[in-house]
């Protein structure tokens, strides 16, 4: 059903709308510069397919599985991220506009030189994840686990991490990115031991 959905969409202007797709199973698939609105994924699997360059707007996805699979480029704006799992999925480069991600595991996944703007995460994992180089504008973070997740060059200005695990994080020898970052005591132990220092 979808196949045939990005069949039509190649042949006119690569845009698919208003459509729910249930219980779909794709592997090796191109789905690269397409664009999906107000389209409702629910319990899907992807397997190694390439979305570089699809944009995605009012969409959701439900209870799916994209590990592994190729986000580089992509634009997603007022969509819902619910019960999923993208371990290994690369959003390198991929722009994130008043997006809620929930409930979803993203260990080992990279998302260097994304941009995450007014996107709410909630009670995701992250573990080993990469965020190097991406920024953060305006976007809140709530019992996220960011375990050996690097932070390399990102900005955590402003960011309120204090409900979240950041045990492990890998930063500049500057610090730079811990400047105005959000932490609970318990957080500054952690970050103390990143830096060396001893607390007695």
């Amino acid at each position: 059903m979808l196949k045939d959905k990005i069949l039509e969409a190649r042949d006119d202007d690569d845009c698919i709308n208003d459509c729910s797709i249930q219980g779909e199973t794709i592997s090796d698939f191109d789905f690269t510069q397409l664009e999906f609105q107000s389209v409702t994924f629910d319990n899907c699997r992807f397997m190694a397919c390439d979305f570089s360059g699809t944009r995605f707007y009012t969409t959701t996805l439900d209870n799916c599985d994209f590990s592994n699979c190729t986000f580089r480029d992509s634009y997603w704006k007022q969509c819902n991220i619910q019960g999923c799992k993208g371990n290994g999925a690369s959003f390198i480069s991929a722009q994130l506009k008043q997006c809620v991600i929930e409930h979803s595991s993203f260990s080992y996944s990279n998302f260097s030189q994304c941009i995450l703007d007014e996107t709410l995460i909630i009670q995701c994992q992250y573990n080993e994840a990469y965020f190097t180089n991406a920024k953060l504008k305006k976007s809140k973070f709530d019992r996220v686990i960011f375990s050996g997740t690097e932070f390399t060059n990102t900005l955590l200005k402003d960011i309120d991490c204090s409900t979240c695990e950041i045990d492990g994080i890998t930063i500049s020898e500057s610090l730079a990115e811990l400047k105005g970052v959000k932490l609970s005591a318990e957080q500054a132990v952690d970050i103390a031991n990143i830096i060396g220092i001893v607390i007695i």
